[in-house]
């Protein structure tokens, strides 16, 4: 009984009208924005890099899957993208 009260986590989104999720770049990233989120029940995902399309794609699937509107928080860190352009 107490490994399963330790273990329980509450969805902190639930009944909410928006649901959010925490994005980054870079996957290397993930584990640190992940532990920011986790106490406020956002997840963290990688956004598959300047030009990936799986990790968007894997949004848009979690989006319709959800059955309600998709808020990104999407971090970026100042660098150069693929194409030479500087993000801030």
């Amino acid at each position: 009984m107490k490994a399963a009260a330790d273990g329980y986590r509450a969805d902190r989104q639930a009944g909410q009208p928006v649901r959010l999720e925490l994005w980054c770049e870079t996957a290397g990233m993930v584990p640190q924005l992940a532990r920011l989120g986790s106490g406020f029940g956002i997840a963290c995902f990688s956004g598959g890099g300047f030009d990936g399309l799986v990790g968007k794609h894997n949004a848009a699937q979690r989006a319709v899957a959800g059955g309600r509107r998709t808020r990104i928080l999407h971090v970026v860190l100042s660098g150069f993208s693929a194409c030479g352009v500087m993000s801030h």
